[in-house]
């Protein structure tokens, strides 16, 4: 009897050990979207985080726990990335910059203006129409003193429109570029499912033209240190 007790507690242990010694990943992406557009031209900006978590299978099991309770684990690792969508009558095109933690887009002297929020060190930028640009420390001065940057929604503003593309009641944009009626559709999903931004045109299927999928999930090492170490 001693003996098959003394096997179990070694092979308990040994359980234990791989457990603590091999280690898990997985993320959990997020993303913020604003849409803004003139009589010309339109754009939706998608701010995406990745939010990166690493630790033992051990440690894993020991969370499920606290996730009953509400815990909210702090991240391992974070990337910011900011996708832009050119939305047109016809096919538009994509942006993709890394590393931007941009938020609370505002107009000001005809530009799309945002700031970068990472370090603690505010930088701002101006939407150049085909990728993001370090804004002077003229035009930084000029926008904080006007006070421009605000939340809400906005109405031609410099022949500019706003609107947050949150999840609410309201998901539906309609917009008028270049003289066509388009829509602007924010599909919001829940984790473990798929956020997507859809275009309606008139006559014509609707187009994704982003989406996000499987908002909480399982990376392999690689995958992880891809996301986070490469940028």
């Amino acid at each position: 009897m001693l003996k098959k007790v003394t096997i179990a507690i070694v092979l308990l242990a040994a359980v234990l050990l791989i457990l603590a010694s091999v280690n898990v990943c997985y993320v959990h992406d997020q993303a913020t979207g604003t849409l803004v557009w003139n009589s010309s031209e339109a754009y939706v900006f998608m701010d995406v985080v990745n939010r990166g978590y690493r630790l033992s299978y051990l440690k894993f099991v020991a969370e499920i726990p606290k996730d009953f309770l509400g815990y909210v684990r702090l991240p391992n690792d974070k990337h910011f990335s900011t996708v832009v969508v050119e939305v047109m009558p016809e096919t538009g095109r994509r942006y993709i910059k890394q590393d931007l933690n941009l938020n609370s887009y505002s107009i000001f002297d005809g530009k799309i203006f945002s700031s970068d929020l990472q370090g603690g060190y505010v930088s701002l930028w101006f939407w150049s129409g085909t990728g993001f640009q370090l804004a002077t420390a003229e035009e930084k001065k000029k926008i904080y003193d006007s006070k421009a940057f605000a939340p809400q929604d906005v109405t031609d503003v410099e022949g500019w429109s706003k609107r947050n593309l949150t999840c609410s009641n309201v998901n539906d944009f309609p917009i008028e570029v270049g003289g066509a009626s388009l829509t602007v559709v924010r599909n919001c999903g829940y984790t473990g499912s798929i956020d997507s931004i859809e275009l309606r045109r008139s006559g014509q299927s609707p187009q994704t033209i982003w989406n996000l999928t499987d908002r909480f999930h399982w990376v392999s090492k690689a995958q992880y240190q891809r996301l986070f170490d490469e940028h």
